[in-house]
């Protein structure tokens, strides 16, 4: 009998990580500072976990300006991100000032959220416009979760039943901490339950 120790390895504690973050697509998400100027961070510890009502919740470290912008206002927007502006994905990723707006830095920009103060991202596709409902501690993280209270989706990206074109969105997974690896989607599957 196959007990799995032939064909499975363990991974150990400090690469753990590198394993569990290649799932959710790298997402940029956006805030207001305490001056009210938007700021931008790409994140891939990002997930729905609720489909009525609509919640997404995503792990954010407490130094992070982020976590307090977040904290402060109640709210924020999940940009998804293309492999189109990966590069100026990577430049928000960049550690800065709380006062700078990564989103200029970046050259991306700005749209007026439809429901709350945070922006959305003009380049990005999709934009889910969120209000926290709890944030929790978890290990050397903090989970927030957003209650989802607007979604705006470019229309090219969209089919008529409100399904989404995934080859228009093109969204980018990480690879995992410590790479600077970012992985595409390919083909889809058509499974019948």
């Amino acid at each position: 009998m196959n007990t799995g120790k032939e064909i499975f390895v363990e991974v150990p504690p400090e690469h753990m990580d590198r394993v569990i973050g290649n799932y959710n697509p790298v997402v940029i998400i956006t805030t207001r500072n305490n001056q009210g100027e938007s700021n931008a961070a790409p994140f891939a510890m990002c997930m729905e976990v609720c489909h009525n009502p609509p919640f997404i919740a995503f792990g954010v470290g407490e130094s992070k300006d982020t976590y307090h912008n977040v904290k402060r206002t109640g709210e924020f927007v999940i940009n998804v991100a293309g492999e189109d502006i990966l590069k100026k994905l990577m430049v928000t990723a960049k550690r800065y000032p709380p006062e700078v707006n990564e989103l200029a830095e970046a050259r991306l920009h700005e749209l007026p959220g439809v429901k709350v103060t945070a922006a959305r991202i003009a380049e990005c596709k999709i934009h889910f416009e969120c209000r926290v409902e709890w944030i929790k501690e978890a290990g050397d993280h903090f989970v927030v979760l957003g209650r989802v209270v607007s979604v705006t989706v470019d229309k090219d990206a969209l089919t008529e039943d409100f399904k989404i074109r995934i080859d228009k969105i093109k969204p980018v997974h990480y690879r995992g901490r410590g790479t600077d690896i970012f992985l595409t989607v390919g083909s889809s599957i058509r499974m019948p339950r």
